[in-house]
């Protein structure tokens, strides 16, 4: 893990909130009360617990790995409150390259702008592991930027479409970061089920420009 993430939540405040196009998904993919109550669900990057607070509150067991020991501090904090009797809240230190939580442990896996921000290998055998850890006819669920995005092409590149430092656009400064394509998304889950990739582009009042890619793929 690049160390720049923990030197990031030891001194910035994150996590207060879920991403709305991972609820909109989870919650039309999981309405029963009941099913969610079986269904568990797996962070890599989870960061302060922002997605983990939506998932207790909505009653999905949870668990969550962040290389950044100050990030799983802060998520032990803010969620083992929230925690109902007869829930599951696991939290661990583990990086990508040691993901040590069981095969098959898991009916959905979710990564929120984490598995980027490594080389094109760590996140080709992180997809990978992810889906060792899914059952059968489990979900990912993965938001990953794209290279239109600004910045992409500053800093530097260490490798086709990764930068170590973009100098500007949302990764500035935040160690290295991999901005994908369509037809790599594609190549990375060649042999999943169900994959539906969203591409969506905002620009910002600043002339900042933004692409970021949703990928849902089945086991």
């Amino acid at each position: 893990m690049d160390e720049v993430w923990e030197n990031l939540h030891a001194s910035r405040h994150w996590g207060k909130y879920p991403a709305e196009p991972l609820i909109r998904k989870c919650m039309r993919t999981w309405r029963d009360p009941a099913a969610r109550a079986q269904t568990r669900v797996l962070e890599l990057g989870c960061g302060a617990g922002a997605n983990l607070s939506f998932f207790i509150a909505e009653g999905f067991q949870t668990s969550g790995l962040d290389g950044a020991p100050t990030a799983i501090r802060n998520a032990r904090a803010r969620l083992s409150p929230i925690v109902s009797e007869g829930q599951t809240l696991d939290l661990q230190v583990q990086t990508f390259d040691d993901i040590r939580f069981p095969d098959g442990a898991f009916d959905l896996v979710v990564d929120h702008y984490a598995i980027y921000a490594n080389p094109v290998d760590t996140i080709t055998t992180t997809y990978a592991r992810a889906r060792d850890l899914l059952t059968p006819g489990g979900y990912l669920y993965s938001n990953v930027w794209g290279r239109e995005t600004t910045g992409a092409a500053t800093g530097a590149m260490i490798e086709p479409g990764t930068s170590k430092n973009p100098e500007t656009g949302p990764c500035a400064d935040m160690g290295i970061s991999h901005f994908f394509t369509h037809a790599e998304i594609e190549e990375q889950f060649a042999g999943w089920s169900g994959l539906e990739i969203t591409r969506r582009t905002t620009e910002e009042p600043d002339g900042t420009f933004i692409e970021e890619f949703t990928i849902w793929a089945q086991n």
